[in-house]
């Protein structure tokens, strides 16, 4: 933020029959910056993006005393609780305004092609005592939909976004046929997981858990690096994390996701199958 501040004074002194005479301060208006990130979109092609710091190196984020999470013996536990949560997700690399959508194309190996819209509700949903975002993610192979899913995501105090669970539907042939891959934090023993931390650059190498159901859900993730430079249909950016997504249920699922700052996510890479899902078009919130 800048500000200029002029002050004009003039003192005319006269002797007998002069007056004093003086100028005053003038001072013109500004308008502060906001704190969150913001992203212009003039063009898909070449967006217009004001790139924030890491959240980790903002000064007003506390320290964070003890670990997110520990693991010992194959024992998982959270050190957090909903006091240790705010309102809104602006981690920039996983910023969630409410209104804003992402359109996504996925390539698949054969050919075909499916297209997957993510779109952040206004509404929030109580999981385990914490207010959490509410991300619509709506897979589609023509118009016929595969798969609606409700995914639920806080951010803590420290500038990490969590994973607090997801209720999903699925389809064959435009008919839901079940719920595979739901959980939430607090039910039958689910327990939250890291989905982008405040300094990736601190994580890098390092293995945590983004959703922790035994059996059912236990996808994992490490930070491989945070200068990646990458070109989608949206646009190219600098900057970029890159993680790998893994799960100790498939041992074939492995998927390569890139971040760009005060975009979110903008493309994902199956290690196995070539399969690949990339940022088509973002429509940010409307003010």
């Amino acid at each position: 933020m800048k500000r200029g501040i002029w002050l004009l004074f003039f003192p005319v002194m006269m002797m007998l029959s002069s007056a004093a005479c003086s100028g005053g301060a003038k001072t013109p208006t500004t308008s502060p910056l906001e704190g969150r990130p913001t992203v212009e979109v003039t063009a898909p092609a070449s967006p217009s993006i004001e790139t924030p710091k890491p959240a980790a190196s903002i000064g007003s984020l506390p320290t964070q005393t003890l670990p997110p999470f520990t693991e010992s013996g194959g024992d998982y536990g959270v050190n957090l609780t909903p006091a240790d949560f705010v309102d809104m997700v602006d981690n920039p690399y996983f910023p969630l305004p409410p209104g804003t959508k992402w359109e996504f194309e996925i390539r698949e190996g054969n050919g075909s092609k499916q297209t997957d819209t993510l779109e952040v509700l206004k509404d929030k949903r109580d999981v385990n005592g914490v207010q959490a975002t509410v991300v619509r993610d709506t897979v589609s192979s023509g118009d016929q939909i595969v798969e609606d899913t409700f995914d639920w995501f806080a951010q803590d105090k420290y500038g990490n976004v969590w994973y607090v669970g997801e209720s999903v539907d699925n389809y064959v042939g435009g008919v839901l046929v079940g719920h595979a891959g739901s959980w939430e934090w607090g039910v039958d023993g689910a327990l939250p997981g890291i989905i982008m931390w405040a300094d990736p650059s601190a994580h890098i190498d390092e293995e945590y858990h983004q959703e922790y159901y035994v059996g059912k859900a236990e996808d994992m993730g490490s930070v491989l690096s945070v200068d990646e430079s990458l070109s989608v249909p949206f646009g190219s950016f600098e900057r970029v994390v890159k993680t790998l997504d893994f799960s100790h249920l498939e041992t074939n699922a492995q998927e390569q996701k890139f971040y760009a700052p005060g975009i979110g996510l903008i493309e994902e890479l199956d290690v196995n199958t070539n399969e690949e899902m990339v940022l088509t078009k973002m429509t940010p919130p409307v003010k």
